[in-house]
């Protein structure tokens, strides 16, 4: 059952104005819009979608038509039986934010791979634990899921009453991490989850480093500015190389 209580939809939305629409807006205005709708779009699938492995959107805008893209591990139970819930959701995000009809699209897309997505691993922590499994065995067990599908690092941040009255934090990490810098933010991907318990909330932070287009085949296009590849040299440089060395020689024995 689809949550549209939660997001005050209206069931005959008044008609835009066409004096707004038509009326140009500035383009700061229009970046933070954008930001915002994406914002409230994720959120919107967080709440509805977290059981089917919600990990992420894209928007394309191909006027007239809006596209929006939804990254799940489980498509199916998002597309249901012949499209049902996919046009339950279109129809919902359609009037909640007051696009005309058939000028919004959903499409429901696989993941390549769900071991080197934090917002999954985040998820799969979240389900584990309502499930009843202790937070160690649910973080040691992503650990060991994340390292043996081709992720270079990971590390996960519990924080809470995880066991008496008295709040901790928890980490455990394994592989390889970068902290700082441009490399940091295009190849570590953060997730961060919070679970109301009996006892409070758990906070539950995600950290994995992807692996580049050399490591993997699901990996990121990128070159890490610290990684040097030493190729080794080609024998015509070599014999070139040599024959200036004996030259060099010769001239210093005279």
């Amino acid at each position: 059952m689809v949550r549209s209580e939660l997001w005050g939809i209206v069931k005959n939305p008044p008609p835009p104005d066409q004096k707004t629409m038509d009326a140009k807006i500035n383009k700061k205005r229009k970046f933070v819009a954008d930001g915002v709708f994406a914002a409230e779009l994720n959120a919107f699938f967080q709440l509805e979608l977290s059981a089917d492995g919600y990990s992420g959107l894209e928007i394309r805008v191909i006027p007239p038509h809006t596209e929006i893209t939804i990254r799940a591990t489980r498509t199916s139970s998002i597309i249901g039986g012949d499209g049902k819930r996919l046009n339950e959701l279109t129809s919902l995000v359609q009037k909640r934010w007051g696009f005309n009809e058939k000028s919004i699209r959903l499409v429901a897309e696989r993941l390549k791979s769900r071991a080197i997505s934090a917002v999954a691993q985040a998820e799969s922590m979240v389900y584990k634990i309502t499930r009843g499994l202790p937070v160690r065995r649910a973080a040691y067990a992503i650990v060991r899921y994340v390292m043996e599908n081709d992720g270079r690092g990971i590390e996960v941040r519990v924080s809470g009453k995880l066991r008496g009255q008295r709040g901790k934090t928890m980490k455990f990490r394994d592989g390889y991490m970068l902290k700082s810098g441009e490399p940091n933010k295009v190849l570590v991907d953060t997730a961060v989850r919070h679970l109301l318990m009996e006892q409070g909330c758990l906070g539950i932070q995600v950290k994995i480093m992807m692996p580049t287009k050399k490591q993997s085949d699901f990996g990121l296009d990128y070159i890490q500015p610290d990684v040097i590849d030493i190729l080794n040299p080609k024998e015509e440089e070599l014999r070139s190389a040599i024959a200036e060395f004996k030259r060099i020689d010769n001239v210093n024995a005279q």
